[in-house]
């Protein structure tokens, strides 16, 4: 029976893949998966059969962990003899294409997804230090290269010497936020907001990179100087900064109105209940929930940065620089005064189609097959 491996980072990232491991089911694949269980606390069960091997895995690529974690993955893949080794996330995926050498020699397709490089246009210096030259490197171990925004595409391309091919990300249900009803009054009503009062609304982990800081500082602008007490902004997640927020909150005496929710298990509720997305990340791959968001039929707010610029045009929303607190101030006004807020949400709609499933398992379906005939 014909084998693949698939290898990220932490088990949890399995939610974003449910396209690859069902169509290497489909194709007849045995699969399995490696990855460290224990980076997240979290029950994952797959739709489709395959083997867990638990291996180590530090998200540091310093980390001495992973040293073991290269010696057990290096005898798990010249064990099984893989026909396909399909990696993702940079500290697992250098791993693997290091350890899987020897397998390559022995006919072994090895597939990288690169869910955004940590070095594109406008990151520090380091960065570009730390992870070209080895992703330049690893680009020579490795047979397909799949990359989910056109920035990485175009330098992948550019610059490294194997197989790069573009897919529209890990792909979003669209009918299923699209089409989701919920009465937006008791949402509302839960949240404590009036009709009148605008919310907006962010997703994401509570970190330095997710930059929650530069809107809550521009909400102070808005609602303290300019005196735009309607306005509420909604942060749903988890993180490491939530304590200084709290603080940055109370400091700014804008506990009315910007709310840390945790984490939600109702995404599509808050979606549909509130007016405007806001994405002020510094660096993103491709972000599912701003294409969640899209699908829902939301204007956005996000960062200048790549992969919001395949995503939000200027029919969508509006994009500005990460940290320039001025200028989210500026777009969350331009927004908050527009008549077109729903005409935006629907352009969004139909934009996120090229982005659904249904095109990203096309999409993938036609690699797979590539490897597959190239293998047999």
């Amino acid at each position: 029976m014909k084998k693949a491996l698939i290898v990220t980072t932490n088990i949890s990232f399995f939610g974003f893949l449910k396209n690859d491991l069902e169509i290497l089911n489909s194709k007849g694949y045995e699969i399995h998966i490696a990855t460290n269980k224990k980076l997240k606390d979290v029950n994952m069960t797959f739709d489709v059969p395959v083997k867990v091997h638990d291996i180590g895995f530090s998200r540091s690529p310093l980390s001495f962990a992973n040293i073991e974690a290269f010696r057990h993955l290096y005898a798990l893949i010249n064990h099984y003899d893989f026909d396909i080794i399909h990696c993702h996330t940079p500290v697992a995926a250098a791993l693997t294409r290091f350890a899987a050498k020897k397998a390559r020699d022995r006919g072994t397709k090895v597939i990288y997804t690169a869910h955004g490089f940590h070095f594109y246009k406008g990151a520090p210096l380091k960065m570009w230090l730390m992870f070209y030259p080895v992703e330049k490197l690893l680009s020579g171990l490795t047979d397909t290269i799949i990359t989910i925004n056109t920035e990485d595409y175009d330098r992948a391309y550019n610059r490294f010497n194997t197989n790069i091919r573009y897919v529209h990300g890990v792909g979003v249900n669209v009918k299923d936020y699209k089409d989701f009803n919920v009465n937006t009054f008791n949402i509302r009503e839960e949240l404590n907001i009036l009709s009148t009062d605008i919310a907006m609304l962010s997703v994401g982990e509570l970190n330095s990179n997710k930059n929650h800081e530069t809107v809550i500082r521009a909400l102070d602008v808005l609602i303290n100087e300019m005196g735009h007490k309607n306005l509420h902004y909604f942060i749903a997640g988890d993180g490491v900064l939530k304590p200084e927020l709290k603080r940055l909150i109370k400091n700014l005496c804008l506990g009315d109105n910007v709310h840390l929710l945790g984490y939600r298990e109702d995404i599509k509720d808050l979606m549909k209940a509130t007016d405007i997305y806001l994405l002020p990340s510094y660096r993103e791959g491709l972000n599912v929930s701003l294409m969640e968001a899209m699908a829902s039929g939301m204007p956005a707010i996000v960062s200048d940065i790549r992969g919001n610029k395949d995503l939000i045009d200027k029919n969508g929303g509006v994009r500005v620089a990460p940290g320039d607190v001025n200028s989210w101030v500026a777009a969350i006004i331009d927004l908050i005064s527009n008549t077109n807020l729903k005409k935006m949400g629907q352009h969004n709609q139909r934009v996120i189609e090229d982005y659904s499933n249904e095109k990203v398992y096309s999409e993938m379906l036609y690699i797979y097959q590539a490897v597959d005939n190239d293998i047999h």
